[in-house]
């Protein structure tokens, strides 16, 4: 299956940011945005919370694989991936409910 991406103002703002810090995000984003086109399920649905998804992304600046990585936020809907925020584990551990609702309302999707 193959998708299209729609990648929101709220992502590129994040991905803008997270460069300053890690010169390699927009690559390993990308890679992973491209892996998401031909796999839109591979992530688990983020429990109770507007069906996005979180999908754990490797830094090659980091050095500490997919569990100290990026988190990509999206949610898929057929045949549209919505690639919505990302931000790096070591400096947030997880996203609240409601950063995830103003991201899914600035985006339209709920």
């Amino acid at each position: 299956m193959t998708c299209k991406p729609k990648l929101h103002p709220s992502f590129t703002r994040a991905v803008k940011d997270l460069k300053r810090t890690y010169r390699n995000a927009g690559d390993d984003l990308g890679e992973a945005i491209e892996f998401l086109l031909e796999h839109p399920r591979s992530a688990p649905v983020i429990p109770k919370d507007f069906g996005a998804r979180k999908l754990r992304v490797r830094s090659h600046d980091m050095q500490t694989g997919k569990s100290g990585g990026f988190r990509l936020i999206y949610k898929w809907q057929s045949p549209i991936v919505h690639v919505l925020f990302a931000y790096p584990k070591p400096r947030q551990s997880s996203i609240s409910s409601q950063v995830l609702k103003e991201l899914c309302s600035e985006a339209g999707l709920i």
